[in-house]
């Protein structure tokens, strides 16, 4: 039998899920915001999570309240979901994406990584996985977020090694 796994939780799903609403399609960028891409995640994950933290992030895109941590959380799991989306399974089956997951879930304090970034020429996409293979090995995901203004925020995420960040890179291209 053909099984799905949801990127955020990892419960495993038969394809007829999608057919009987237990899996859903969520933006990766909040629709609020100008979000147009789209995965699959188990409904759970997309009410509960999603809600909870799309707030924050929205709020602090519009200038409004909202809780630093939850906005963080927020960012760090749209990012994650980009990262999913283009480099599939390997990415949420290795240990950092173990590590982002636990972020995402509120078990771990999310660092203060999410920088606002101005990137020159503005890329076309709404996500972009870009993959660090020198040095340290990392993903750098830039998302676009619309509210009033266009904002690019960029999240790094670790990788663990020259051969993971090596076999990113295959998926890449």
């Amino acid at each position: 039998m053909d099984e799905v796994a949801c990127p955020l939780c990892l419960d495993r799903f038969g394809i007829d899920a999608v057919e009987d609403g237990r899996l859903s399609r969520e933006h990766i960028v909040p629709s609020a915001l100008g979000g147009k891409l789209l995965t699959l995640t188990c409904r759970q994950c997309n009410n509960t999570l999603g809600s909870d933290l799309d707030r924050h992030l929205v709020n602090a895109m519009r200038g409004q309240e909202f809780d630093p941590e939850m906005y963080r959380r927020a960012v760090f799991r749209s990012a994650y979901l980009a990262a999913y989306e283009r480099l599939g399974y390997p990415y949420v089956f290795c240990a950092e994406g173990e590590y982002v997951r636990r972020i995402i879930q509120g078990l771990e304090s999310a660092p203060e990584v999410v920088r606002e970034a101005c990137p020159v020429p503005e890329p076309k996409e709404e996500a972009c996985v870009i993959p660090a293979t020198k040095g340290r090995p990392f993903l750098q995901v830039i998302l676009r977020m619309r509210s009033a203004q266009t904002c690019y925020l960029t999240v790094y995420f670790p990788l663990d090694s020259h051969y993971t960040a090596y076999r990113m890179q295959l998926f890449l291209y």
